[in-house]
């Protein structure tokens, strides 16, 4: 099919030579391209002024999303650590409590007594945790959970010395020097 072509095109060359396009159509092709040319760089601008604006938007918004990331990590580390020093507190109540449990076996009304107590600093504990929910960051009711924890401790203790007279306390580790 192109041979055809090719072929009729050759042997008609002359009939398509001879029109010539008129000096007008070549002054509104120069005229047509001059206002492309002023609609392009229109065009060019708008496009180089919005990839600026989404630039300085992207970098006035980097800090805040590194600040809110860094947020994030602190927050999951304060986690991490209050986690820790509750599961360390709660096993050395567990522990006491064990063993005041084991001493008192054949007096259940102390036994009672001590579950009443515990459980009034459990129910206090349930609202610490949840005004920690609400602001993780609360250096105040972080120490109110540790005090909470250590008060416990000191019940139990109390009722250990009570219980076993002669033998001598354990040492205060993590009490008073927490």
């Amino acid at each position: 099919m192109t041979d055809k072509l090719e072929k009729y095109i050759n042997e008609n060359r002359s009939s398509f030579d001879d029109l010539s396009p008129s000096a007008d159509l070549w002054d509104k092709i120069s005229q047509h391209n001059k206002s492309n040319k002023k609609n392009s760089t229109k065009i060019i601008w708008y496009r180089i002024s919005g990839a600026a604006a989404v630039f300085l938007i992207l970098l006035l918004s980097y800090p805040y999303f590194t600040t809110q990331k860094n947020k994030t990590n602190t927050l999951s580390e304060l986690n991490t650590e209050i986690l820790e020093t509750e599961q360390y507190y709660h096993n050395k109540v567990m522990v006491k409590k064990q063993k005041v449990f084991n001493l008192t076996s054949n007096q259940p009304e102390i036994k009672k007594d001590v579950e009443k107590e515990l459980a009034l600093l459990d129910t206090v504990m349930l609202e610490l945790k949840n005004d920690l929910d609400e602001n993780i960051a609360n250096e105040e009711v972080i120490e109110a959970m540790i005090q909470n924890y250590r008060m416990k401790l000191q019940i139990l203790e109390d009722i250990l010395k009570y219980l076993e007279p002669d033998s001598e306390p354990e040492k205060k580790t993590g009490i008073s020097s927490i």
